[in-house]
């Protein structure tokens, strides 16, 4: 037998009689064939079990992740309250700690309009309130507990920047018109308001104290729309 070239040399003698003589590049085509089928072959048992350990190396990524994303909130959650109650510390320590959580907290909030009483009939049977030693009645009262801003106004008061702390004592001269009665069951705070000269006072305990521009037109805003909308209805 006479052999055309090396390949068929090769062919000859080759120990892996099952694979023709069809030259090096066929031969590498055979045996990734013969491959590929085994793998397409095999159980699904063996397939599953070799496929388990990239979705469980990923579930226990999302785990890690959706626990760092917990403790990120927690820690963001604990410096807002830190940084909130830090803004409060002269506010609450000037409003006392019942009237601090009333005015926060209360589930009923009504807005008083006031004037000096007198001695006339209607005024005789009007709720009266003492502020500063004079006598005031209540010749209207709102309820505002589901007000459109009373949740600012709230935040407002037990704020320390709403304050201008070192201004004295008002002189007897304001003009008390208006107030924010807060209550639960049977405790109150009543914060009366003087727009003109910018000053708050509690009735119940006769702090008094002056608040900035901006939380003064804050709270007239608020009042104003209630009023408005009192009368429209």
């Amino acid at each position: 037998m006479r052999f055309t070239n090396s390949n068929d040399l090769l062919c000859k003698h080759s120990r892996v009689s099952i694979l023709p003589c069809v030259g090096r590049e066929n031969t590498v085509k055979l045996w990734s064939a013969a491959t590929r089928r085994r793998v397409e072959m095999a159980s699904p048992t063996e397939q599953s079990e070799g496929s388990d350990e990239l979705p469980h190396s990923t579930g226990w990524g999302g785990k890690l992740a959706i626990v760092v994303i917990l403790m990120v909130a927690l820690c963001m959650a604990g410096y807002a309250w830190w940084y909130r109650y830090q803004q409060g510390r002269e506010a609450r320590a000037f409003w006392g700690r019942e009237a601090t959580l009333l005015i926060g907290q209360a589930r009923q909030v009504e807005l008083l309009r006031l004037r000096p009483a007198d001695e006339s009939a209607a005024d005789s049977e009007s709720e009266r309130v003492d502020i500063a030693g004079r006598a005031f009645a209540i010749v209207e009262r709102i309820d505002v507990s589901r007000a459109r801003g009373l949740l600012h106004a709230r935040d407002a008061l037990i704020d320390d920047d709403s304050f201008v702390w070192d201004q004295p004592r008002g002189n007897g001269e304001s003009q008390w018109e208006f107030a924010f009665r807060f209550s639960d069951g049977q405790q109150h705070a009543t914060v009366t308001l003087d727009f003109a000269c910018r000053r708050v006072l509690l009735i119940e305990g006769e702090q008094e104290a002056t608040i900035v521009a901006l939380t003064a037109n804050g709270l007239r805003e608020l009042v104003d729309r209630e009023y408005v909308a009192s009368a429209e209805e």
